[in-house]
């Protein structure tokens, strides 16, 4: 597909909303001299954009070598006792789920 094909093709999307939500769409597209279809595919494409955004930079990519990967997948399969650290958040996060259900 070449650039120009991308910036040509479209795709239909359509919402239901309230009617008062439809009502200040309306008037906000209006104020800013767009139509109700650009004003809102405008805004949402740029919430999507910062969406898209923040979720990369939460992402982290860890590299590791085939020996650290090799001992990561050795831990999953075969994980080491827990010592007093894990105990300790083992019972703190148990306290927190019970908490939550209550």
């Amino acid at each position: 597909m070449t650039a120009q094909t991308q910036l040509t093709q479209t795709a239909r999307f359509e919402a239901r909303v309230p009617k008062h939500v439809h009502d200040t769409i309306k008037l906000a597209s209006q104020m800013t001299g767009r139509t109700m279809s650009d004003f809102v595919m405008s805004i949402a494409y740029e919430h999507a954009q910062n969406a898209l955004k923040r979720h990369d930079e939460t992402m982290e990519i860890l590299r590791l070598s085939k020996e650290d990967s090799r001992q990561v997948a050795q831990n999953l399969i075969n994980p080491p006792p827990m010592n007093e650290a894990m105990r300790r958040a083992k019972a703190e996060y148990e306290a927190f789920v019970q908490e939550s259900k209550s």
